[in-house]
């Protein structure tokens, strides 16, 4: 099945996200079992010689990988408030890059070695990515590209030569027609209709006939289906069916 790129675009911010927050876990634990004295001085706690693990710092080591791992959830359940979240958390990195450039120049003073300073502004340089391609993604199609939420679903007609006709599009993609059962229309709410945007559909549904603005092609339309009442050209079809049959015998 042909993948839309909207959802293709929501693919592929999702594993670069889980991704990225992965390599931080793993980065923290590297950095815990090396020098663990860095977040000591993050928590502003005095190391001791005797105590390589301050359990303190064990704590919220444990505390910011189970923070990752709800991040990693809400990403896969494509939480709205998440995104937003996510964004503003990533801007913040606009701010932390100059710091660290300034530890490094000497301006402030600069408790963490070299290294971590580096480490640092080459996370706040991704995060920074992540914060332009989110954006990007949100002007296209929304949140996680899940499509953009409307106040009010908007509905269109179409005159045809049986009459007008009353539908409603949503989504973007290959287009799928939806028909609804009896006595509903196109703003009825449908089941499967959060489903399909999901997979990259662009869903086209119309009213029933005699639903709504839809009622102008109900009469033509049963009559089209059922042949019922009968037309008059074809009432005068039958009266000379029934001729020749006369005239035959």
């Amino acid at each position: 099945m042909k993948r839309s790129p909207y959802a293709s675009m929501r693919v592929s911010l999702e594993i670069g996200l889980i991704a990225f927050f992965i390599l931080v876990a793993t980065s923290l634990l590297v950095v815990y079992l090396a020098d663990p004295a860095i977040y000591a001085q993050s928590l502003s706690l005095t190391s001791s010689p005797t105590e390589r693990y301050p359990v303190p710092v064990t704590l919220s080591l444990v505390g910011i990988l189970v923070l990752i791992t709800l991040l990693i959830l809400g990403i896969v359940r494509n939480f709205r408030w998440l995104f937003w979240l996510i964004l503003l958390a990533f801007t913040s990195s606009v701010i932390q890059m100059p710091v660290d450039g300034l530890q490094l120049l000497g301006v402030f003073p600069n408790p963490y070695p070299v290294w971590y300073n580096l480490f640092r502004g080459g996370v706040g340089f991704i995060e920074l990515s992540f914060v332009f391609w989110m954006i990007q993604t949100y002007r296209h199609q929304g949140v996680w590209a899940m499509g953009r939420e409307k106040a009010e679903p908007v509905s269109h007609l179409v005159r045809t030569k049986l009459g007008l006709i009353e539908y409603r599009s949503v989504g973007q993609g290959p287009a799928v027609l939806v028909l609804n059962g009896g006595h509903t229309n196109c703003h009825s709410p449908l089941g499967h209709e959060a489903f399909l945007l999901a997979q990259g559909y662009q869903l086209i549904i119309p009213s029933r006939p005699s639903s709504d603005r839809g009622g102008d092609l109900s009469r033509r339309t049963n009559r089209l289906a059922t042949g019922w009442p009968p037309s008059r050209t074809s009432q005068q079809g039958d009266v000379a069916e029934r001729r020749n049959r006369w005239q035959l015998c």
